[in-house]
């Protein structure tokens, strides 16, 4: 697979709104015989980019919408994924409802909300088949999606998991798809911004040999990190400019 991509931007702002670009040029230019696929993350830091690309053109009619991953919570707790996207893309947007595919949290256990949402994967993408844009984040221990480090990264056979978030997390049960399915996708986007993300960055992307779950998924064709200046900190000499 080949490796990230970083791009510098000057704000926060700037790399969200260039991410929500990105992001609806590679679904327009999507092929025509596959499904097309978005996966989304939870978090405010992707929230301005789903606002951006609520109006961007995109094929609203045909994309399929998955989680990237999600707290065993309901959808209507402030702590969901599933509406904070709703909120920020999808109401925003005419995608037909049955092309929406939240993880089932309302399944009486979170083991049991993996297992269907691995099954509802495998129907609409192919026991092989991955997104066509996975958006991604890394938190301040190198975690992204709910692949944490300290837990296994790969997961053989499966699209989702049912993985436990540290102690201080304030939602342990977390649903995630695997860094399988995400190596099966196209283009993988990390947007990542705010200084209390500069040592993980650097781990990141300036160590060849960091074993940090957001060092190692990759998406099958490109991988392309958005960072801002703070981000990026010392390392960010090495980046590249947007356009160069």
């Amino acid at each position: 697979m080949p490796s990230p991509t970083p791009f510098l931007y000057d704000s926060a702002a700037a790399a969200a709104h260039a991410g929500a670009q990105q992001v609806a040029e590679a679904l327009r230019e999507a092929p025509d015989d596959v499904p097309l696929a978005l996966g989304v993350s939870g978090g405010s830091t992707p929230a301005p980019l789903y606002r951006a690309l609520a109006d961007e053109d995109v094929p609203w009619h045909r994309l399929q919408v998955f989680w990237i991953d999600e707290r065993f919570v309901p959808p209507t707790d402030e702590r969901s994924n599933e509406r904070l996207v709703r909120e920020a893309l999808l109401n925003r947007v005419p995608i037909p409802a049955a092309n929406i595919h939240p993880v089932p949290t309302h399944l009486p256990t979170a083991q049991a909300a993996a297992d269907a949402y691995d099954a509802t994967l495998r129907r609409v993408l192919g026991d092989q088949g991955g997104l066509t844009v996975a958006v991604l984040g890394v938190g301040e221990d190198g975690h992204t999606a709910s692949l944490f480090p300290g837990q296994p990264l790969d997961h053989p056979g499966r699209r989702a998991v049912h993985t436990p978030a540290p102690d201080t997390s304030p939602v342990r049960d977390r649903i995630t798809v695997t860094r399988e399915l995400i190596a099966d996708s196209s283009t993988a986007f990390f947007l990542v911004t705010g200084m209390k993300k500069q040592d993980i960055v650097e781990r990141c992307l300036c160590d060849v040999e960091s074993m940090l779950p957001a060092a190692k998924v990759h998406a099958r064709d490109e991988t392309i990190w958005l960072l801002d200046r703070e981000a990026a900190g010392p390392c960010g000499v090495a980046l590249k400019r947007p356009g160069l």
